[in-house]
């Protein structure tokens, strides 16, 4: 209700008695107002872009909007958005993207980028269950190495076939990670270049089924 009013607020003006209760009326005025409509209302003014789109099953691609510069958690933005198969100009900065892409079964491309400088990442399942997915980028904007979470963040990308980390991107040892990370890419034939977190003294890498049935998959090698 409050995206609704929100964009309503977007399209008739803003005003403080203008409120979710009253709105009612005004909805049946604005016959363009659907899903996309509140979308792309949301993604050009909120700072916090979790689970914007998610469950949004019938979305292709998305609509135009200016991201605000602030914008760093995007947990969950396309959670189980099955038809998402363009973002085709989309640049998604900041520091959280656990499952952002989870679920997005006919993605074939995505990438995200790191924002350095912030005090937590994690790409736990960010790109789970994208069967179509064939390459995806993970960057790091800064020069300074910023060492994500991974967890489950390829698992079941069965049409993957290239990863690409670029910049100084670490594995992080907190027990977790990259647990599950490839589980099940078969068509995967390579490793981006990784390094492995060593400032977690009490920290371990936890491997378990981090390359299970990676059956194309002919070294394992990185930057250890």
């Amino acid at each position: 209700l409050e995206d609704i009013a929100d964009s309503i607020r977007a399209k008739n003006g803003s005003s403080n008695t203008y409120r979710p209760s009253q709105m009612a009326s005004a909805i049946d005025d604005i016959p363009e107002l659907n899903q996309t409509t509140v979308l792309q209302w949301s993604l050009n003014n909120k700072t916090d872009y979790t689970g914007l789109a998610s469950g949004l099953t019938a979305l292709t691609q998305l609509p135009t909007f200016t991201q605000p510069q602030n914008v760093n958690n995007y947990s969950y933005l396309f959670y189980g958005c099955s038809s998402l198969n363009n973002l085709t100009g989309i640049n998604l900065t900041g520091s959280l993207f656990d499952s952002t892409f989870n679920g997005c079964s006919s993605l074939t491309a995505a990438s995200v980028t790191l924002k350095s400088g912030l005090s937590k990442y994690s790409l736990r399942n960010s790109f789970n269950s994208c069967s179509s997915l064939s390459s995806a980028t993970i960057i790091n904007s800064g020069s300074t190495a910023v060492n994500p979470t991974f967890e489950d963040t390829f698992y079941g990308c069965s049409s993957l076939s290239t990863v690409t980390f670029s910049g100084n991107i670490v594995i992080r040892n907190d027990n977790i990670s990259p647990k599950g990370m490839f589980f099940n890419c078969s068509a995967l034939t390579s490793l981006p270049n990784y390094t492995l977190d060593t400032s977690n003294s009490s920290g371990v890498h936890n491997f378990t089924d981090s390359f299970m049935n990676c059956s194309s998959l002919t070294t394992v090698s990185g930057s250890q």
